[in-house]
């Protein structure tokens, strides 16, 4: 889930479900996504446009920024 009150480059998760792809990644509260596969998420619209170019069954590579420690993640949507 989007945090929409943040206001820096990428897009903070303001939460995350259990069972769901961004939680099975290993993807947090408060981590801030900077990319998506290719494309460099700056903000909620880049996120936005990031999910629609992935199916389900799809896996991409996810870079977070948690704690100001750059991680890559797989996520498979």
């Amino acid at each position: 889930m989007p945090d929409y009150s943040y206001e820096g480059e990428g897009m903070r998760i303001d939460g995350v479900t259990d069972g769901k792809p961004a939680s099975i990644a290993g993807i947090q509260k408060g981590d801030v996504i900077i990319q998506m596969g290719n494309l460099k998420v700056k903000n909620m619209m880049d996120y936005m446009k990031g999910l629609s170019e992935f199916k389900k069954g799809d896996t991409t590579e996810v870079t977070i920024l948690r704690a100001d420690k750059q991680i890559t993640l797989k996520v498979t949507f």
